[in-house]
């Protein structure tokens, strides 16, 4: 064999398609290419390695489930020790860091309704004086004589000319001023009664102040008959405490409202006052003289608020002490 019986061909002399070649496979014929791959090998049953008999299939392995019993144990338990964690959380927790306001407040109305009722012990009514003010318009009304009629009784009296006709009375002054009083304590919610100076409620009357409007009279005392002063009783006993604390407030507020000096100029006309001994003892009673009507004249008729002003502090310092 030489060169010639298989002549060389170049790489463009070779056909494109490709070269079959004749295979003999399980005694069958198959024309494949020559590049093609080789057919996947079929091992047959003589062929199966000893090694690949260890690889069976395993048996199903046996689920145990548990029984009913065991099942329930563990819900209880399980229950148990989440109401036992619950239980010590809300004891370390505040009530209003859990529970929403509307929750609480119906909460709260029902345990106001759980209590027990308790017993209170009411005391019995008493005869106990209301918050009722009296004041006396000092000389008001008729006289207490019923003999001399209608009479009024005009107090002290400044008669300048000496001709019998006053030009500025007491009883003028005195219901001015009370009345300014009177009003100016119903403003602040009291009940209050306006009063004659004889007048026939006073017997035994019951109220938890009362103050009598006085003013001195007319005549010349020299330059040291100025001021104002305030009396209580001298006999009314046990009541005799309370009215020193009226006397007191009415001196104090008086004398800081309207600036005027205090006269210690105390008559039994003050101490012995009649309407003393007329009202109940457990009524707190004072008489003021407010100024004197020679000295202190154009104070008392221009300043007749003023001095009304301190006639009702000198009141509520006795009722309301904690103002």
């Amino acid at each position: 064999m030489n060169d010639q019986d298989f002549p060389l061909h170049s790489s463009s002399d070779m056909p494109e398609e490709p070269i079959f070649v004749d295979v003999e496979l399980n005694d069958e014929v198959k024309r494949q290419p020559i590049r093609s791959h080789q057919p996947e090998l079929v091992l047959e049953d003589e062929h199966v390695e000893p090694m690949a008999t260890k690889y069976r299939a395993r048996p199903l392995r046996q689920v145990w489930l548990p029984s009913t019993w065991t099942f329930l144990k563990t819900v209880v338990v399980t229950f148990l020790a989440g109401l036992l964690i619950a239980t010590v959380l809300s004891y370390w927790t505040p009530e209003e860091d859990v529970l929403p306001d509307r929750f609480r407040s119906q909460m709260q109305s029902v345990r106001t309704t759980a209590q027990p009722p308790r017993a209170f012990v009411t005391p019995l009514p008493t005869d106990a004086p209301t918050q009722r003010i009296g004041i006396i318009a000092g000389h008001s009304g008729p006289l207490q004589d019923p003999t001399l009629g209608n009479i009024q009784d005009p107090g002290a009296v400044c008669d300048d000319n000496n001709d019998g006709i006053p030009e500025l009375t007491e009883l003028e002054i005195n219901e001015a001023v009370a009345k300014l009083v009177v009003n100016e304590l119903l403003l602040r919610g009291y009940e209050v009664d306006l009063l004659q100076e004889f007048d026939p409620r006073l017997e035994d009357y019951r109220a938890s102040v009362l103050v009598s409007i006085h003013t001195n009279d007319c005549r010349n005392y020299g330059l040291g008959a100025t001021g104002y002063n305030v009396a209580g009783a001298f006999s009314r006993g046990l009541e005799r405490g309370l009215d020193e604390v009226l006397v007191r407030c009415l001196v104090n507020e008086y004398g800081a409202a309207t600036g005027l000096p205090r006269h210690f100029g105390v008559t039994d006309d003050m101490t012995l006052y009649h309407t003393f001994n007329e009202v109940s003892l457990d009524t707190p009673t004072a008489i003021i003289e407010i100024g004197f009507m020679f000295t202190d004249r154009q104070f008392l008729t221009n300043n007749q608020p003023l001095i009304a002003r301190g006639i009702v502090d000198g009141i509520l310092c006795f009722l309301e002490p904690d103002r």
